[in-house]
């Protein structure tokens, strides 16, 4: 990430608006932040991570306190900033909550957080998120790392600088996973454990279930198993040779009952075959009589066709009869409808004069559509006259009644616009008046909430006051603590440099070979170790560190107090004598103006009105009496017109009867008079028509008579000869008439139905016959055989012979469970032998690489213990120019006992002792110089391992005070090498030398209202 453009409002201790475009830096990558305590250098660094995350620089700084205190009441606080990603640009925005004044009334209302994230396309911005918690996730994701991280490797604040270096290994892995990516590896190592646990379950699994197999199989073991096989196999056996001996006895007893089955079988067949035999005879007779009636109804089936034939002929002879009377009153009807026809004709005819008299009528009625239509017309028009007549009359009383109104509503006009003329004077006197008092009850506002936050501040600076003169003593009191270490120490070491001195042989420290008065050895035994001196130093500096910021507490508290006053002492200076004045009675005071003022600004728009009003009014009197003279002109005309058609009506009602005059009564009665000719002229066609047709009807019917009787004739002839023939067959067949031929006579169905009766009984006398004989010959020498017992016999031989069965099956059955239960032991063995064998090296596995191993490393920690020593090679390459080769950073891979991970735990070693020891045991500036080198290393294998996260820029927040001249001189020039890579490093620092070396600055002034930011070059 590479910073552009800060733009910050009302943020901090800027109460206005303030731009940093960093390309104004001229291309120095290195920078300084520089300015008085408390003018809000700090605050740069809060405002990038405030725009970018939503949060302060430091965890100390709580982001709900930056708006600034000098910003105006309607400005609200916004961070803008312009950043590059590789060589894309982005923009981000975001506005904090803030309560602002309402628009009308007293109070304020809360404006919500506000957030937008743009990303430069095509030369214009567009807007990816608009949310801030959517911003947050856009910005953690294209910036590859969150807030925390974030201060950690680029923007290094105060107190967190060393956070990093002095990280425990556990945050250290957090940091070094979110900048790598390596949450893979971790992955693997979980995955690898949720595989075992799985694995673990799956073999218990299968330990259940080749338990449910042995409880299935009723045994507790597979020997157990093994030995109910082989007793069920003998079991097996026993009962398969007592089946075989209980097969062959019921098999010898089923035979014996078989055979005395078929024999009375036999018996019983000859008795029935007798008894059928003795049935049929008893039929005999009655089968005669039915033969002699199947011979009588053939006789009458060979004369059928005879008695068919005469039915015929007297049917054709009855329909011939009704024939002729149905044609005989056809004709009488035909007869009676011509004369009727005729007579009607004939008085159609006579009609005549009437018919011409109608056509006469409706000639005459044809000649009055002219002057009837003329008529109409002008009807029309002298009503159309008489309206406008009367519109214009009425036009012309209501123009002159509008202008008497008029000229009262002009009069009434006057007076008001001089009323209100008079009220409107006092508007803009009145209006200058309230821009005063509101100005008067501003000012009084502001010095009554400066005069609160004065006081505030008076009694925030008395307590960092008494901070700091509780801090002095405390820092003194360790100072002269550590001065008083550091002497018995000299001298402890003294004590022991003297303890190995030898007479004539030189002093290790000043060389000479007399010892007059050596050191005493109970200055040793006194002397304080060098971890207690350290911690003693380590508290002084902490001190030191706890007074500085006291100092700046007090030291910005002080500032802001002053400025507090001197806004005071201007704002009373200001309002001179109305300073004193009461809040509530100017508001009144303000509210009575200004409706004042309100009425008399009413007053003047309501005069400018009521002058329009006027103007238009005179302009409409004008029209009006136009208007006037023109409707008396039109009335006139109209008048005229009128009199001319009333005159033209009159003569045309001459000519047309009064009843025909209203529309459609000449239509009316032309239609009625037409309509009855042209009925007079259809009724006499139709009487000709219908006379002609009924002559013709009467002599057709007088024909059809005549062949009628012919035809009934011809029949009667034929119905006779039949007859006699007939007559002829009957005697001849022995019947003595028609009735005695009907007896006899059967039906197809009947005659089949007796005749397969004799069929049937011939069949079943020769059936029972043979039958009869072939019964007595099979059953001659038997005896009735004792079914009972030996049916009871048979059922104890099956009986027992199924208990037997039944066992043996049962045996067999409990011998295939046992082998298959086996079967299964043997298959759910080999696949609990493999799972376990796959659940050992998943363990193995998921230990190894979460770290339950020899050396207590993760897989993850291994693969970022790797990555570190690349960042602490690079780190200790600088960090050997800035310490003059003395200190060297590497892990320390001492084995960690216990359920302490190992790797990722940081030693120096130090070339002036040959020893290691741990970072915290570096001094203020030394750690600052191993921190800045691990930052920088940090930055450069990140950038080089990681292609999503571009760590461009580094800021770093005070540290170089600490730092000798060579030191800082050595620090400098490492930082200064960075910019060969084009990296950009901002150092926010008070140090002189510094300013000296580092030629582009941005420096922050404070002012009383608010600090203000430059780029300088030079």
């Amino acid at each position: 990430m590479k910073p552009v453009r800060l733009r910050m409002t009302a943020f901090g201790p800027y109460g206005n608006t303030e731009d940093v475009a960093f390309d104004d830096l001229c291309g120095h990558k290195l920078f300084l932040i520089c300015g008085p305590t408390g003018a809000g250098k700090t605050s740069l660094l809060d405002a990038m991570t405030f725009a970018l995350y939503g949060e302060a620089s430091s965890l100390n700084r709580d982001p709900s306190h930056i708006r600034s205190h000098h910003a105006e009441r309607l400005t609200p606080t916004r961070v803008e900033l312009d950043f590059d990603i590789g060589d894309t640009r982005y923009r981000v925005v975001r506005q904090p909550a803030w309560d602002r004044p309402k628009k009308r009334g007293p109070g304020t209302t809360t404006e919500p957080t506000q957030a937008e994230l743009h990303e430069r396309s095509g030369g214009h911005f567009r807007t990816i998120a608009s949310r801030p918690n959517d911003v947050l996730a856009r910005v953690t994701e294209i910036m590859g790392m969150s807030a925390k991280e974030f201060r950690e490797i680029i923007l290094l604040p105060q107190g967190e600088f060393r956070r990093f270096l002095e990280a425990k290994p556990d945050e250290r892995e957090s940091i070094l996973e979110t900048l790598f990516h390596t949450s893979f590896y971790a992955r693997i190592a979980r995955s690898l454990k949720t595989s075992a646990n799985k694995q673990e379950k799956m073999l218990q699994a299968l330990s259940d279930k080749l338990a449910g197999v042995h409880q299935g199989a009723g045994v507790e073991t597979t020997e157990d198993l093994q030995k109910a096989i082989h007793t069920g196999n003998i079991t097996a056996e026993t009962l398969q040779t007592e089946v075989a001996a209980c097969e062959q006895k019921a098999e010898f007893a089923r035979t014996a009952l078989e055979t005395a089955k078929h024999d009375a079988a036999q018996i019983a067949e000859r008795d029935r075959a007798v008894e059928s035999a003795d049935l049929l005879e008893a039929t005999a007779l009655h089968m005669q009589a039915r033969q002699v009636t199947l011979l009588r109804a053939r006789d009458a089936l060979a004369i059928a066709d005879l008695v068919s034939h005469h039915d015929v002929r007297f049917d054709a002879v009855s329909r011939a009869a009704l024939d002729l009377d149905a044609t005989a009153a056809e004709l009488d009807t035909a007869r009676k409808q011509k004369e009727q026809a005729e007579a009607v004709r004939l008085q159609q005819e006579a009609l005549g004069k009437t018919r011409q008299d109608l056509d006469a009528r409706v000639w005459e009625a044809e000649k009055l559509f002219n002057p009837r239509d003329q008529l109409v017309e002008l009807e029309v028009l002298r009503q159309k006259k008489h309206r406008e007549l009367e519109a214009a009359t009425d036009a012309h009383i209501g123009l002159q009644r509008k202008h008497t109104a008029i000229e009262r509503k002009s009069l009434e006009l006057g007076e008001a616009l001089a009323r209100e003329r008079k009220l409107g004077e006092t508007a803009d006197q009145l209006s200058h008046e309230v821009e005063r008092a509101n100005a008067t009850l501003e000012q009084l506002r502001e010095l009554d909430t400066e005069k609160r936050a004065h006081a505030e501040l008076e009694r925030e600076w008395q307590q960092a006051n008494e901070a700091v003169g509780t801090g002095a003593r405390l820092q003194a009191n360790a100072s002269h603590r550590v001065a008083e270490l550091e002497r018995a120490w000299v001298a402890g070491q003294a004590a022991l440099l003297a303890s190995n001195l030898e007479a004539g042989e030189p002093c290790p420290v000043c060389g000479s070979t007399l010892h007059p008065r050596p050191a005493d050895e109970v200055a040793n035994m006194e002397a304080p170790n060098e971890a207690e001196l350290d911690a003693s130093r380590a508290r002084v500096r902490e001190l030191e560190t706890l007074q500085m910021q006291r100092h700046t507490v007090e030291a910005r508290l002080h500032a802001e107090r002053k400025a507090k006053q001197t806004r005071i002492e201007t704002l009373r200076l200001g309002l001179e004598s109305m300073a004193d004045r009461d809040i509530a009675e100017l508001t009144a005071n303000l509210a009575e103006l200004q409706s004042q003022h309100d009425s008399a600004a009413r007053a003047r728009k309501r005069a400018l009105q009521l002058e329009n009003n006027l103007t238009q009014i005179n302009t409409d009197r004008t029209t009006l009496r136009v208007a006037i003279d023109n409707a008396a002109a039109a009335a006139s005309n109209a008048q005229a017109s009128a009199a001319v058609i009333d005159a033209r009506i009159t003569e045309m009602e001459k000519l047309v009867p009064p009843e025909l005059r209203s529309p459609g009564e000449l239509e009316k009665l032309l239609k009625s008079t037409r309509d009855a000719a042209a009925a007079m002229r259809k009724d006499l066609l139709e009487s000709r028509e219908r006379a002609e047709a009924t002559a013709q009807r009467a002599a057709a019917a007088l024909a059809a008579l005549e062949h009628t009787q012919k035809h009934v004739e011809r029949e009667a002839e034929l119905e006779d000869a039949a007859r006699c023939d007939l007559e002829r067959a009957l005697r001849s067949r022995d019947f003595a008439d028609r009735a005695a031929w009907a007896r006899a006579c059967l039906t197809q169905e009947q005659a089949e139905e007796v005749n397969e009766e004799l069929q049937k009984y011939n069949e079943a006398v020769a059936a029972a016959r043979d039958r009869l004989a072939r019964a007595q010959a099979a059953a001659r020498g038997l005896r009735p055989p004792d079914i009972k017992a030996l049916q009871a016999w048979a059922q104890e031989s099956a009986t027992t012979l199924e208990t037997i069965r039944k066992r043996y099956l049962a045996a067999l059955a409990r011998l295939d469970q046992l082998q298959n239960a086996l079967r299964l032991t043997h298959e759910l063995g080999e696949q609990q032998q493999q799972a376990e064998g796959r659940w050992r090296e998943l363990c193995h596995l998921a230990d190894v690489l979460s770290g339950k191993n020899q050396r207590k490393l993760s897989f993850q920690r291994f693969v970022l213990a790797g990555l570190f020593d690349d960042v602490l090679a690079a780190a200790s390459h600088r960090l050997k120019i800035m310490s003059r080769s003395r200190y060297h950073l590497r892990q320390d891979d001492t084995f960690k006992r216990g359920g302490q991970q190992g790797g990722l735990n940081l030693v120096v070693d130090d070339a002036y002792t040959g020893s290691s020891r741990p970072v915290s045991t570096l001094s203020g500036g030394e750690s600052f110089l191993a921190a800045l080198a691990l930052a920088l290393g940090l930055s450069d294998v990140v950038q080089n391992y990681s292609g999503g996260i571009h760590l461009d820029a580094l800021f770093i927040d005070e540290g170089f005070g600490s730092l000798d001249p060579e030191a800082l001189d050595l620090a400098i020039r490492a930082l200064t090498d960075l910019q060969t890579g084009g990296r950009m490093v901002g150092i926010i620092s008070h140090v002189p030398e510094l300013q000296e070396r580092i030629p582009a600055r941005i420096e922050i002034t404070p002012t009383p209202s608010g600090s203000t930011v430059q780029v300088v070059i030079g």
